[in-house]
């Protein structure tokens, strides 16, 4: 299991921030190292990025993983997440990299905080290849 706070997802805000519970305490989470479309009508695969998020954590239990830095200027902790995916065989899987993998978000440095950045800069190298998501057609087929 990765080092980190247990936490209870309780809300999906968009393809890279949640709203969690630790020990009794909600707090909201923005995922370290990658960017998601905004939550915005307007722009495209936001949705499609809070939907896969939403899958992939929503109402789980997680491990926050946090690096060098605690919050930023928002007051959200800046965290890696982490979920144990009994269906999946690699185990415990971070969240930040499958969503940049798949598509739904890009791989973002923001030092100091870079710790998983060279895993996160090859997921998005994989997506960007395979054309999946935000590399692909501008614009979401329904």
């Amino acid at each position: 299991m990765p080092l980190g706070e247990l936490a209870t997802v309780t809300e999906v805000i968009d393809g890279d921030t949640i709203h969690v519970e630790i020990a009794g305490q909600d707090f909201t989470v923005r995922y370290i190292g990658i960017d998601a479309p905004e939550h915005d009508p307007m722009e495209p695969w936001a949705s499609e990025a809070r939907g896969r998020n939403e899958a992939l954590v929503g109402a789980r239990q997680i491990v926050l993983e946090k690096d060098t830095s605690n919050t930023d200027q928002f007051g959200r902790l800046l965290r890696y997440v982490w979920m144990n995916d009994p269906y999946d065989d690699r185990g415990w899987v971070l969240i930040n990299r499958e969503l940049v993998r798949l598509g739904f978000a890009d791989a973002k440095h923001y030092p100091p905080d870079l710790h998983y950045q060279d895993t996160l800069d090859a997921a998005e190298d994989e997506a960007r290849a395979a054309d999946l998501g935000i590399w692909a057609d501008p614009t979401p087929v329904p």
